[in-house]
């Protein structure tokens, strides 16, 4: 058998999961999704001379494992796939699941496709010699139904694996709805049903086959099966309500899925494809694209889409291993996707951070954990981070996509910003108060020291979204204070980033301090020694909150050449083979998703980083395949951030790379390449529920750079080239 990684498959919202764990054999699956999902052995395969053989995700005696499988993460799935000299055969297996920007029904449905292929395997035409055989799928634990499908009762109650039962939750975050056991259903279903599969069962499985004839060469077979999941009636309480998956609205129980992914099955997949193509085609390595696949997956898996008691609908995204709902700081970087894809969904988790915005005018970090969605769950807040990651999201969520709603929320956003400005005491510019961050894993130099440089640059781009949106809100003597303040702590953050934290060639991790009076964030104990060991240190999150902004075409008031110089010598010196620790000093873990970011604003800082997906990429076959799993795992270290969300943020590369500047409100969009020859598609102008999505196509030929959109544009937009040339729709 060859060395296959762990794998996550999940749908939009609906939590209906497929975790393929080769090294145990098994499968994990539930319509609840990863954490209150259970193992199965699932036996896929062709039955050929007498013999049974299987993919890895059965342990049975009755079956053979293939003895070399090849895998390949896709955007919309996985496949499986051997050629096997000796059987003269090959075999695919391909587990996927339509998906579709900004169609609920089509990317929610809880279903998969199980597309198998048998083809010839031979050196020669003379070599072959007919042969027949059977398809063969089997599950564990199943039964036989009346309509003659493979029927799985799911009983659905949350394992022991998950930060809820670490020692890091304090027992009074224990909630007794996330602790019942939920009854749901998984069925199989031929694509076409009553046409030769047979079935037959023993004591633990069920089995589900149909001869095959293969007669020539060119022959190719194909079949599908259909894997439906459903889980009726409520599955979360959101606010004390009572909450069911909005796929319920669409499909009245488990039949009624699987009819649609029969009926519907060439729309479907035709408008996958058109989807998949964005990634597919772009102008990115196979690493990226296989960072994009997995983590895509994992995204999926983690978002919950429900209805309440009232019909109001609710997006939020659990943060993998640890569970939150929604984490502010995560879905930061995760925001690409809605940005680029669907803005809606980003529209929906705003609508709930605003409602949960505490006292002193800042947001949670998260807004519950598991089934319960109410208020914060992690241990201590992170009151500048969040504050400037709300912020920025609105911003960008107005200027790439012209969210128009963000006005309602403009007396919050004055409070968010009141409070940002009065967290600098000692007159530098750099917030001294609320400075516990995302990174907590990291030394207290990253984490929770005093005048980090990373939030000073975070809340002088938070400060400059908030003047892009000021001329938007209701005029008043307290705005015009506000704003004054605003732009007064912003130069004071530029002044002492220039003759402070400056140190020749790097920008400090914080500025120099004493540790006294400084606690532990965790065990509460006191920082000892006279200084915090890796202020003066070469940081990966120097210009962390820049990038949005310069998505936008926005260069807040900051010296380039030098963040240029950071970033370089920073990355030259916290350098891993998986990618970048904390900082030079801090080498305790590495954080992928960070990496992706770093590297994004590389691109718009005109330093081509995009070889580095490699290193990534080759961390993640290490962890699911000898290390401890996980599908995306964000963190290299001692640290285990699993089964989480945060791998999307690689598919922002589509816009990086490009080096796309976009400003909705203008209509206009601004290109420059950090690598030629490329070819992008421009999904932020893309019509889908017409099907149109333009591309764009960059080279260089005699030293000259040219250039070429591919399909329409929308009416009234201008493409602009940093090499001076523009296109102009009427």
């Amino acid at each position: 058998m060859g060395l296959l990684q762990e794998a996550l498959l999940g749908r939009l919202g609906s939590r209906f999961t497929m975790n393929f764990r080769p090294k145990e054999r098994k499968v994990y699956l539930s319509p609840m999704g990863r954490f209150y999902d259970q193992p199965v052995e699932l036996g896929i395969g062709l039955r050929l001379n007498g013999k049974t053989y299987i993919l890895p995700f059965a342990d049975t005696d009755k079956a053979e494992v293939f003895p070399c499988v090849e895998q390949e993460f896709m955007v919309e799935g996985l496949e499986y796939k051997t050629r096997d000299h000796k059987l003269g055969l090959e075999f695919t297996c391909r587990i996927h699941a339509p998906f579709y920007p900004e169609d609920r029904k089509i990317s929610s449905a809880p279903f998969f496709y199980v597309d198998l292929k048998v083809r010839s395997y031979i050196h020669g035409r003379n070599d072959f010699q007919p042969f027949d055989g059977e398809w063969y799928f089997s599950l564990s634990g199943a039964r036989i139904d009346a309509n003659n499908n493979i029927a799985l009762p799911v009983t659905s109650k949350l394992d022991k694996n998950c930060w809820y039962y670490s020692d890091d939750c304090p027992p009074e975050l224990h909630f007794p709805y996330s602790e019942n056991i939920f009854s749901g259903e998984v069925k199989v279903s031929p694509l076409h049903p009553g046409m030769e599969w047979r079935m037959s069962a023993d004591i633990t499985n069920i089995y589900l086959s149909k001869p095959f004839s293969l007669n020539s060469p060119e022959d190719i077979l194909e079949e599908t099966l259909i894997i439906s999941g459903f889980q009726p009636n409520n599955i979360l309480q959101a606010w004390h309500k009572n909450c069911r998956f909005q796929y319920t609205d669409y499909f009245k129980n488990i039949d009624a899925v699987t009819e649609y992914a029969r009926s519907e099955r060439n729309i479907l997949l035709q408008k996958t494809e058109h989807f998949t193509q964005t990634i597919d085609n772009s102008s990115i390595s196979p690493s990226a694209k296989s960072l994009i696949a997995c983590g895509f997956q994992n995204y999926l898996a983690n978002t919950w889409w429900v209805l309440d008691d009232s019909g109001e609908d609710w997006f939020f995204v659990w943060e993998g291993w640890c569970c939150f709902h929604s984490t502010l700081d995560v879905e930061y970087n995760n925001s690409w996707f809605s940005l680029l894809y669907w803005p809606d969904l980003l529209e929906k988790q705003i609508k709930a951070w605003f409602r949960n915005i505490q006292p002193e005018g800042f947001p949670s970090h998260d807004i519950g954990v598991l089934l319960e969605v109410n208020s914060q769950v992690y241990p201590h807040h992170m009151p500048v981070e969040e504050c400037c990651n709300l912020l920025l999201l609105i911003y960008a969520l107005w200027r790439f996509r012209g969210y128009q709603e963000w006005p309602q929320y403009s007396g919050q956003i004055v409070k968010v910003v009141d409070y940002l400005v009065a967290t600098d005491t000692t007159g530098n510019g750099y917030p001294n108060l609320g400075v516990a961050n995302t990174v907590d894993d990291a030394a207290a130099s990253v984490q929770y020291a005093k005048e980090q440089t990373y939030l000073a640059v975070k809340v002088l781009s938070a400060l400059t979204a908030f003047i892009e949106l000021t001329p938007y809100f209701p005029g008043s003597e307290s705005l015009t204070l506000l704003l004054q303040k605003a732009k007064d702590m912003m130069a004071k953050i530029k002044n002492t980033m220039d003759s402070v934290a400056w140190l020749d060639d790097h920008y400090a991790v914080c500025l120099p301090q004493s540790a006294e009076g400084l606690r532990d964030l965790w065990t509460g104990k006191e920082i000892t020694g006279n200084e915090l060991n890796g202020c003066d240190a070469y940081s990966l999150y120097t210009s962390n909150g820049l990038l949005l902004l310069l998505a936008t075409g926005i260069k807040p008031d900051l010296n380039y050449e030098r963040l240029t110089v950071d970033l370089q010598n920073s990355l030259n010196k916290s350098l891993t083979p998986y990618g970048c620790t904390h900082s030079s000093v801090d080498r305790s873990n590495v954080w992928l998703s960070q990496n992706f970011w770093r590297d994004q604003i590389a691109s718009y800082l005109g330093l081509d980083l995009l070889d580095m997906t490699d290193r990534y990429w080759k961390f993640l076959e290490l962890e699911n395949i000898q290390g401890r799993g996980g599908c995306f795992v964000d963190t290299y270290g001692w640290n285990w951030l699993s089964y989480y969300p945060r791998g999307v943020t690689m598919i922002g590369i589509i816009a990086s790379a490009l080096g796309m500047r976009i400003n909705m409100e203008k209509k206009e969009l601004n290109i420059a390449p950090v690598r030629l020859p490329c070819r992008f598609p421009l999904t932020i102008l893309a019509d889908w529920e017409n099907g149109t999505i333009p591309w764009v196509e960059c080279w260089l030929k005699n030293g000259k750079m040219l250039w070429r959109l591919e399909g329409q544009i929308p009416a009234k937009w201008h493409i602009n080239m940093d090499f001076g040339m523009l296109v102009t729709t009427k």
